[in-house]
C-alpha cells in the first residue's frame, strides 16, 4: 500500500466505513511507515477535540428574527405570481393589439367598419336558385 492510499483509509477509518480487509492493510502499513502513523493520530486527536467544542449560543432576539425573515419568504414566494405566466399574457396582449393597429391602418379614414353579412355575401339553400 502506498502513502497516499493509506491516506484515504484513515480518513475513511475516522467515520468507521473500514471494511476488515481494508483495516488490516492500513496497520499494515502503518507498522512499516511513521509518518503515516504520526498523520493518522493527529487527524484522531483533531477529530477528538472537535467533537468537544459546543456551538455558539444563539441569542433569542437574533433566533426569532431568522425564524421571522425566513417565513416571510415563504409567504412572499407562495403570494408571487410567476414571472414566465406575466410574460406570456404580456405577449398575447402585445399581439393582439399590434393585428388591432394594423387592421385599422387597411381602413379608410372615416369608413364604417364591414358589415359580416357583406363580407360573406348572399347564402341560400342546397337547390335553391340564385335569387
Amino acid at each position: 500500500m502506498t502513502c497516499a492510499g493509506a491516506q484515504l483509509l484513515i480518513e475513511e477509518g475516522l467515520d468507521r466505513s473500514l471494511s476488515p480487509g481494508e483495516m488490516e492493510a492500513l496497520r499494515a502499513h502503518l507498522t512499516r511507515c511513521r509518518e503515516c502513523e504520526r498523520r493518522r493520530r493527529k487527524l484522531q486527536q483533531l477529530a477528538a477535540s472537535m467533537g468537544r467544542l459546543e456551538s455558539p449560543p444563539v441569542a433569542d432576539a437574533t433566533w426569532r428574527a431568522m425564524v421571522a425573515r425566513a417565513a416571510t419568504e415563504v409567504q412572499s414566494e407562495r403570494r408571487g405570481v410567476p414571472l414566465r405566466a406575466v410574460a406570456i399574457v404580456a405577449a398575447a396582449a402585445a399581439l393582439v393589439l399590434a393585428c388591432w393597429i394594423g387592421w385599422l391602418r387597411t381602413r379608410a379614414p372615416g369608413s364604417p367598419p364591414p358589415r359580416s353579412a357583406s363580407l360573406i355575401g348572399p347564402t341560400r339553400a342546397a337547390g335553391q336558385p340564385p335569387r
